[in-house]
């Protein structure tokens, strides 16, 4: 899998947490993370690929950290900007990307911003107990979620076609250090093309 398309995965991941696109769905959507936290994800392909990837989220802005292919590659999310970074330490260089209309478009879509929602009913998840969902789009795919029953905020997303899981752990709320939502400033910035989205109803799934 591309860099670029490992790292979509990974924001479409922390879109799911983005108070924008919670206040974008339709009445009755089963989640409600806070505004500010941090928290473990693990995006799992249908190849098998499994990357772990610490997430941290303020008030819409994300972080993403994760390593991958021998590298540790850190991604920031700012709507505010229209920006996503990727920070790579080892090169000391950041990589610049515009977030269009057509990637946010797609990001929010990820997160089930145009989503109905059915509810099946109770399931445990890594000993948390949750209510799972039927997700449909309005393009016709299907995911299923796991919320906590308790705090609202997702413990798990699986595509109905196999292509990937999301599962976070060690939710913690609270608010987060606004320096982890800018590129560090003696990196070299190079502006990259708009990273494109792939098919399958999430970025990255293939």
């Amino acid at each position: 899998m591309k860099l670029f398309h490992l790292a979509f995965l990974i924001v479409a991941g922390c879109a799911l947490f983005c108070p924008k696109a919670v206040r974008a769905q339709a009445p009755g959507t089963p989640f409600a993370p806070d505004k500010q936290f941090s928290a473990d994800q693990v995006i799992t392909t249908k190849t098998g690929m499994a990357v772990a990837t610490k997430i941290y989220m303020s008030d819409g802005k994300a972080r993403a950290e994760m390593n991958t292919q021998g590298m540790q590659v850190v991604s920031i999310i700012r709507p505010d900007e229209k920006k996503m970074f990727m920070v790579m330490a080892a090169q000391k260089m950041v990589m610049a990307m515009n977030l269009d209309a057509k990637t946010t478009a797609e990001i929010n879509a990820a997160s089930g911003d145009d989503g109905k929602f059915e509810t099946i009913g109770p399931e445990t998840v890594d000993g948390v107990v949750c209510t799972k969902y039927k997700m449909t789009t309005k393009d016709n795919k299907v995911f299923f979620w796991w919320v906590n029953t308790v705090t609202k905020a997702p413990v798990k997303i699986a595509a109905d076609d196999g292509s990937f899981t999301l599962n976070w752990k060690n939710y913690q709320a609270g608010p987060q250090d606004p320096a982890l939502f800018e590129p560090p400033k003696d990196y070299q910035i190079v502006e990259a093309p708009n990273m494109p989205g792939l098919p399958g109803g999430i970025p990255g799934a293939q």
